[in-house]
């Protein structure tokens, strides 16, 4: 889910088709997980540096 909120907020704010949006992805975002308890984790999607629009 983390993943997937991140690729709508980079497709949507740089103007990026969703397969555009998942090649920057896989050099711009990091996965972070935030919590383990039980069988809920938390997972946040971080975005290293803002890519500007060119």
């Amino acid at each position: 889910m983390a993943s997937a909120a991140m690729l709508n907020v980079m497709t949507t704010e740089l103007s990026l088709t969703r397969p555009q949006a998942l090649a920057l992805a896989s050099s711009c975002v990091d996965l972070r997980i935030t919590q383990m308890v039980n069988p809920v984790r938390g997972v946040h999607a971080v975005l290293k540096s803002w890519p500007t629009k060119h």
